[in-house]
């Protein structure tokens, strides 16, 4: 994978320690990131606890807006994420995500994904609440829970506006107030 704007942490770091983080509590506010379609995105961060990303703006990106490996606890709150504008002519081969979490515990709250990002949320986890996530991301795939360790998610109070909710195995999984 291509560089982020912003990249915390290590894959692999920690190890051998119970909760396999080499970096807490990183917050990251009031950004807006352009990756100008040469970037992969707009952060990166791996094996953290406790990042919070709040009031940003983030397009532009080809593979992610925001991409989480592994971690606990990532916050993602009040924020907009587009690969391009509603007004920009993307190509068709875009496979881009909003938001990628490839961890556990994660809290995505007022959060909006819209065009022409391929998918909107992707959750690789357990134990993860999306609230209140609008997705108006081209007809995709607004959100995906994947299958992969796929427990205790909540999907309240979304809106997949014109996109598709897909759900791999779910188990414990709660889908409230969402159309």
């Amino acid at each position: 994978s291509g560089r982020f704007l912003i990249e915390v942490g290590e894959e692999g770091c920690n190890d051998d320690k119970k909760q396999n983080v080499c970096n807490e509590y990183i917050g990251f506010a009031d950004l807006f990131l352009d990756a100008s379609h040469v970037a992969a995105g707009g952060i990166r961060v791996a094996n953290t606890m406790g990042t919070t990303i709040e009031t940003s703006f983030c397009t532009g990106y080809v593979e992610a807006g925001v991409r989480v490996l592994a971690g606990h606890e990532t916050l993602i709150d009040s924020s907009w994420f587009a690969e391009y504008y509603w007004d920009a002519q993307p190509p068709a081969d875009s496979k881009s995500t909003g938001i990628e979490l490839n961890g556990q515990d994660n809290y995505v709250t007022n959060v909006i994904v819209f065009d022409y990002t391929k998918l909107g949320v992707l959750v690789n986890g357990a134990a993860t609440l999306l609230e209140g996530v609008h997705t108006w991301n081209g007809g995709g795939v607004g959100i995906m829970i994947n299958g992969s360790y796929t427990i205790q998610d909540r999907l309240l109070g979304c809106y997949l506006d014109y996109n598709t909710l897909t759900i791999v195995d779910p188990t414990q999984t709660t889908v409230e107030d969402t159309f």
